[in-house]
Order: structure tokens, then C-alpha cells, then sequence
């Protein structure tokens, strides 16, 4: 005891603390959903800030959109540069347009009127008197001829959309075209689908070619289709051709027969028996394909979406091969989406990402997954040529979009499609003084073809107030869209997503900083102390780092997939939700469950868990379960339909199918993914939770 051995005598403070070490009251992300899941029954668009992404209620739409169209990052906005500055966090609005879970006025109104100086439409917030308006953006004074009739829809409604049948001319690119009155440029006022299959690798050839077929007997598929292509590759290209008398092949072989193509290589979804029969029959090429007809196919596809308004392909393929940015313009200019299925690293990632389409890579036991993974392409309806204008009030300038294209400038942005999923995010910034008696609006234009050959123009009016007082910024915080926000800027840049997340903590310690100095100014500098609407940041950032996309290999597929996810599923994807099969069984409700903290502390060997990210559903047997259990789950009874009925439900919430992982303890395998989510613990080389508040805490003090 009294020894005065170095060793002995340092060592054992450390013990000693590491056993002693007091119990913080952090905050917990579980509790906040829960509660606020409880607190709203009902909402009005007119109060703010919203509910959480993650709580279910109903939505009465009246000053401003469904909060499932339109987030913020903050609902009181600083009305000076300084103080927005001083804010340290960013003015963010993400988007989610085509959800589903939004009601959207359609108006057959044909005279639509602007402001004549920035081009805005009337809407909600417009002043009106008589025979003149005042554009609630710019504030130009508008006089009209006739009076305006104030009980219009556009009047009524702050997200409206226009209905149109007569589509707009398409916009020819005269180097691909000997003259446009040769050529017929469009052809379907309706989307087509193109599914490409490549000879030449053997392992995807049986399974693609089973799930072909089995969709084109899908009904979703020729609801939304009206016509599909077949394109096969291998030492050339070929086009399966429907001439009416017969099916016959058409072989591309220079790049000056691409301008020649048939509309007739397409065929009526409804009568497809002979493409089934080729199909069918196709086997293995005995000669590789070349990179360079991989790169002429690319033309052809581009080509043939140019038959349509707009295109989704499916691509079967093993080919390695490298591609431009020159090759993705042509794919959004020709509103056509790739979609790729394959068993390797390909090049072509890169232009499924861009263009909105999915990427599914499988080992050689997870084959059989292509049939559900190309029916959720096939089956999901899609916006095409999506075009998204944007203009705010005078004292707001844009600073960064986030979306899934090749973006060229900050007002006008193109995508391929869009689906209810899909998401496209701005931030924005305060760059002169604003009255507090007045408010900040923002307005999207959204042009784009639906799947039943009409051309729609929606349009979506907010506002957010402006304030001087500090203590209403940090009441009016939304943490999740806020958290969706920064996560988006991260993964924005795969070769600078190392320095983007330092230096989002460090905008995290200033915003906390300028908290406590604004808001808590007689709290000891001991205490940490944390805005009610903010508090959950700390948690939410250390989940991402520690995630294995950021904290191991950049995957830039993986990161590019979190520019597209909407705010409820980036919070999912970062900050998994984990229950008990048990805990189902008592509530047969997810909503009424308090899910628990993700920590290996929380699981019990004699347990069955389920956790989902928005992207898979885990199912994790602890290795003392019992083995009739385990199999009663998989078998046709009572165990079986309690089980489907949360599938199910997870499923129907995010409006798609995600596939089941089964994870049993202690063997490995998916093990290792799974215990990846345990992101309160020591993770990657990131502290746990309890840890880095503390170490957050030192962080703020020196600001």
C-alpha cells in the first residue's frame, strides 16, 4: 500500500477511476422519439417546428407543406449575417417532393401567373389588392389587367401541382442528329424501361434472365410501362426487334448505325410472350466483350431513351470499365436512370449513382436476391427529367445543393427520375439585414414527366420566421433534419470526407459555444450544457464517425446513397432502431415500442433482436435461444405471422422491401455488421458515447 513504486503508484488512479467513473445524464435519442411520437396526435403546418421525421401523425396542411414534403433546419432564422454567422450551423432544407405520404392538390388551372421580376408564382403568401400583387420574394408590385380572383388554388395551398397533356418539345442535340426533321425524336409520351444483359457474364446470366421474366408478368411493372427493350451484349450489340411478323435481332456494329435505331425495338409490356421465348434461350458468349462496345452501348441506351420521356435500364453485367463525367451528362440529358446488378466492383457505379439508379452487388450465395431487387426498380413509380428550379427572398443566397447528378449551377438542377424516396437537399445562407417583422420564403419549381404521359409542374411555397433573439433560434432547431443536413455535406465528397466531418465538430463545439454564451451565461463553466432541440447532435455525430463507411474504407457508393436518403431514414441509418422480438409480441406496434440504446451491454444471449437502418433488417439470435423458437419463426404458424406483420410494418413505413439478415451469435459472418451498429460503445477507434460527451465538453470550453 505504502509502496513508492512508479508503476504501482500510477496505475492505480486509473483503475480507480476507470471502476468509479460517475454516471452522466446524457441525452437519449429513444426517449425523445417516443415522447414526441406521444406529444402528436394531429399536427398544423402553421405552428413550428415540426414533429420528428420518425413520428407518424395526422397532417392538417395550412400555412405551410406537409413537414413529409419540406424540413428545415431551423424554423427561426437569425435576421443579420453576423448572427447567422455566429450560429455556426447551416440554414438547411431537404426536400422528399413524390412522397408518398403527403396528400398533393392537383389544379387544372391553365393561367398561371409570375411576378414580373424574378419569375416567382403566386401563391399562399402573396399580397393581393384587386388588380395588383406584391411578390411576397422580391417584393416588385405587380399590376394585372383584370382583378385577381383571391379564392383560387393557388391562393389556398402551399404545394401545388399543375397538370399538363401537352408535353413539351424535346430539346435536340444536333451532334447525334443528320437534321431533326429526318428524325423523330420522341415517340412514347410515357417512360420506357430497357433491360441489358450482358453475354458475357456467365454467374449473372441464369438469374438475370429468371428475373426478367418474372417481372414482365408483374402487373405494378405494366402499369407504369407501356414499353420495354431488350438489349443483349456480348462481341456486338443486339436489340431483340418486334416488326410485327417476327422477333428478330438488330446488330449495332459502328456508332454511325446509333441515329438509325428503330423505334420498333420496342415492345407492348402487354404482349411480351416472344421476348420471354428469347429470352429463354439466350446462353453464355464464347467472346469477351470489349471495353469500347461497352462505352458504344452506353450511346445506344442514351439513344433509345430518347424514344421516350424518360428511361430506367437495368444492367446485368461483370464489365470493368471506366467512366467520364461527359458519359453521365449524356444519361441526364437523355433522362435515363441505370440501374446495376452484378457480383464485382464494375466502373459503373459511379453512373448508376449519378443518374438515380441502384447498385446491387452480390456474392455468389446471394444471387437469388436479383429477382426483389429488380422488382423494386421495375415496380416503384418515377418522376422523369426532373428539372428543380429554386428562388428565396432577397436576404437569402443558396450555398450548396445535395443531390444525386452532376450539378452545374446553383439555380436550375437536373435529375434522371425521382421516386418517393427521393430526395434533393439546399442550405442556404443570410447575406443582408431582415426586418423581424418579416419572413423568409422560399419557393421550388419542379417540372417533370409521370409515368401516364402527362407533364406536371409542381410547385412548393415556405416560410420561416426571422428573429434577432438567440433563444429563438435554439428553440426552433429541428435536430434531425439539421444532423440529415451535415451528414449530406460529409458524404458530398468521398476525397474530402475526412476533412468535411472535422469540420463539421468543430462547427458543432462553436454552435454549443456560442450557446452557452448567449443562452446559459450564469452556468458554471464545470457544467455542460446542451439546447433542449440540439441535444441529440453529440450522439448522432459520434454514430456517423464511427460508422464503417467513414471510419474504415471510403466507400463512395455508400456515401453518395446518403445524399439521396430522406431525413427519417439518414436518422435510421446512422442511429439503427433495436427491439425485442418479445417486445413486439407484447405490443404488435413498432411505434408503441421505446426502442433500445444501441451498446452489446443491452443484448442478452437468450433474446432474439431485430434492428433496422432504413436498408436491411437484422434478425439476431442470441446463441441461448431455444432451437424450437428459432424454427417456429420460419414456419407457417402463429410465431411466423407475428414475425411477417413487423417485416411488414417496417416495410410499409419506408414504402419499400428490405431484405432479412439473420445473425446468430458467436458464429461470425453478419455478426461482425451487425455489433458495427453498437454505436454507444467503443467503436473504430471513436470513444463510446458516455466518453466523447466528455470530451466534447473540453472541446466547447476552449471556444
Amino acid at each position: 500500500m505504502n509502496s513508492k513504486d512508479f508503476y504501482s503508484h500510477t496505475q492505480f488512479p486509473k483503475a480507480y477511476e476507470a471502476s468509479k467513473k460517475p454516471k452522466l445524464n446524457i441525452p437519449d435519442l429513444n426517449t425523445e422519439i417516443i415522447k414526441d411520437q406521444q406529444m402528436f396526435y394531429s399536427f398544423d403546418t402553421s405552428v413550428q417546428p415540426p414533429p420528428l421525421s420518425t413520428t407518424s401523425c395526422f397532417i392538417t396542411e395550412t400555412t405551410n407543406p406537409d413537414p413529409n414534403i419540406i424540413r428545415s433546419s431551423m424554423y427561426s432564422v437569425p435576421n443579420s449575417t453576423s448572427s447567422f454567422d455566429s450560429l455556426n450551423i447551416p440554414l438547411g432544407l431537404v426536400l422528399t417532393p413524390f412522397t408518398g405520404k403527403a396528400n398533393i392538390f392537383e389544379s387544372e388551372s391553365k393561367e398561371l401567373i409570375k411576378c414580373s421580376q424574378c419569375s416567382s408564382f403566386v401563391n399562399n403568401f402573396t399580397r393581393v389588392e384587386a388588380n395588383i400583387f406584391y411578390c411576397n420574394l422580391c417584393k416588385e408590385r405587380n399590376t394585372l389587367k383584370d382583378q385577381i380572383d383571391t379564392t383560387a388554388d393557388i391562393f389556398r395551398h402551399p404545394v401545388l401541382e399543375f397538370v399538363s397533356k401537352n408535353l413539351p418539345e424535346p430539346e435536340l442535340d444536333e451532334k447525334l442528329f443528320v437534321g431533326s426533321s429526318f428524325f423523330a425524336t420522341r415517340v412514347f409520351n410515357s417512360p420506357v424501361f430497357i433491360f441489358v444483359v450482358d453475354l458475357s457474364s456467365e454467374a449473372l446470366l441464369e438469374e438475370s434472365v429468371n428475373a426478367i421474366v418474372e417481372v414482365l408478368s408483374d402487373s405494378s411493372f405494366r402499369f407504369l410501362y407501356s414499353k420495354m427493350a431488350l438489349v443483349t451484349i456480348s462481341g456486338r450489340i443486339g436489340l431483340l426487334r418486334n416488326n410485327s411478323l417476327d422477333v428478330t435481332t438488330l446488330d449495332l456494329v459502328t456508332e454511325e448505325t446509333v441515329p438509325f435505331i428503330p423505334p420498333d425495338v420496342f415492345f407492348d409490356t402487354e404482349n411480351v410472350s416472344s421476348v420471354v421465348k428469347y429470352l429463354e434461350k439466350l446462353s453464355p458468349a464464347k467472346k469477351p466483350t470489349t471495353p469500347s462496345n461497352y462505352l458504344f452501348l452506353l450511346d445506344v441506351l442514351c439513344c433509345l431513351s430518347r424514344y421516350s420521356v424518360g428511361s430506367k435500364v437495368a444492367f446485368f453485367t461483370q464489365a470493368s470499365l471506366s467512366i467520364q463525367d461527359s458519359n453521365i451528362q449524356k444519361f441526364i440529358d437523355s433522362s435515363c436512370s441505370l440501374s446495376l446488378f452484378t457480383t464485382k466492383k464494375t466502373g459503373l457505379e459511379k453512373l448508376a449513382t449519378y443518374t438515380m439508379g441502384g447498385v446491387f452487388v452480390y456474392s455468389p450465395d446471394q444471387l437469388h436476391k436479383t429477382k426483389a431487387d429488380l422488382h423494386n426498380i421495375c415496380a416503384t413509380k418515377s418522376a422523369f427529367g426532373v428539372k428543380i428550379e429554386v428562388k428565396t427572398s432577397n436576404a437569402i443566397r443558396k450555398n450548396a445543393i445535395y443531390a444525386n447528378t452532376l450539378l452545374e449551377n446553383l439555380n436550375h438542377t437536373e435529375l434522371c427520375q425521382m421516386d418517393s424516396m427521393s430526395t434533393i437537399s439546399y442550405t442556404f445562407f443570410v447575406d443582408e439585414h431582415v426586418s423581424t417583422k418579416e419572413h423568409l420564403y422560399f419557393q421550388f419549381v419542379i417540372e417533370y414527366f409521370a409515368h401516364d404521359a402527362s407533364h406536371r409542374t409542381l410547385v412548393i411555397n415556405t416560410r420561416l420566421r426571422a428573429s434577432d433573439k438567440p433563444t429563438d433560434f435554439y428553440s426552433a432547431i429541428s435536430f434531425d433534419t439539421l444532423f440529415a443536413c451535415l451528414a449530406k455535406y460529409i458524404s458530398s465528397d468521398a476525397k474530402e470526407a475526412a476533412t468535411n466531418s472535422k469540420h463539421v465538430e468543430d462547427l458543432l463545439c462553436r454552435f454549443l459555444a456560442y450557446y452557452r454564451k448567449t443562452c446559459c451565461k450564469e452556468i458554471s463553466t464545470t457544467q455542460f450544457v446542451l439546447p433542449e432541440t440540439a441535444k441529440l447532435l453529440p450522439l448522432l455525430y459520434q454514430s456517423l464517425i464511427k460508422h464503417k463507411s467513414y471510419s474504415s474504407s471510403l466507400n463512395e457508393v455508400e456515401l453518395r446513397r446518403v445524399t439521396n436518403l430522406t431525413v427519417e431514414q439518414t436518422l435510421r441509418y446512422f442511429y439503427p432502431r433495436l427491439f425485442t422480438i418479445t417486445d413486439y409480441y407484447m405490443q404488435q406496434d413498432i411505434t408503441k415500442i421505446k426502442p433500445l440504446s444501441l451498446s452489446q451491454s443491452v443484448l442478452d444471449s437468450s433474446e432474439i433482436y431485430v434492428l433496422e437502418n432504413s436498408q436491411k433488417i437484422f434478425l439476431y439470435f442470441g446463441k441461448d435461444v431455444d432451437e424450437s423458437l428459432r424454427e417456429a419463426l420460419f414456419n407457417n404458424n402463429e410465431e411466423n405471422a407475428i414475425l411477417m406483420n413487423m417485416v411488414n410494418e417496417i416495410c410499409t413505413n419506408y414504402g419499400y422491401e428490405l431484405p432479412i439478415v439473420v445473425v446468430e451469435e458467436g458464429k461470425g459472418g453478419s455478426e461482425v455488421e451487425f455489433i458495427g451498429f453498437m454505436v454507444e460503445d467503443t467503436l473504430n477507434g471513436v470513444p463510446s458515447y458516455h466518453d466523447y460527451i466528455c470530451e466534447l465538453h473540453f472541446k466547447v470550453q476552449k471556444y
